[in-house]
């Protein structure tokens, strides 16, 4: 099996079309295709090919699986770890947000429903 071959093969099992591949790496969709010709991506478009497809890079070029090493779950846990991290902080952000315009809000309705007398 192709380098091609096999992208393609693992993008059909994440249910993504070859235009939206293409459109994830920023990449034409005549391109993605031209790799079931033989055609063979550019090498700076493995390391995302490999992260958006679920697979390993040693898997993209030779077609074996990648080994397993004693630091993967870990690094896989880590990286979950600041995924989260990341969300949560995102989140409080927009949280903070909001409260600012539901204090804004409380002010203004306060202000109607209380009119200064002149």
């Amino acid at each position: 099996m192709t380098i091609g071959e096999r992208i393609l093969e693992a993008a059909k099992q994440k249910k993504l079309s070859q235009g939206e591949l293409s459109k994830m790496l920023g990449i034409s969709q005549a391109s993605v295709s031209a790799w079931k010709t033989g055609s063979v991506p550019s090498s700076d478009k493995i390391v995302p090919l490999a992260e958006i497809l679920g697979v390993s890079i040693e898997y993209l070029l030779t077609g074996e699986p990648q080994k397993q090493t004693l630091e993967q779950p870990e690094a896989k846990s880590a990286m979950s770890d600041l995924e989260v991290g990341l969300k949560i902080g995102r989140l409080e952000g927009r949280i903070e947000e909001l409260e600012k315009l539901v204090l804004r809000y409380e002010v203004q309705i306060q202000k109607y429903d209380n009119p200064k007398s002149h």
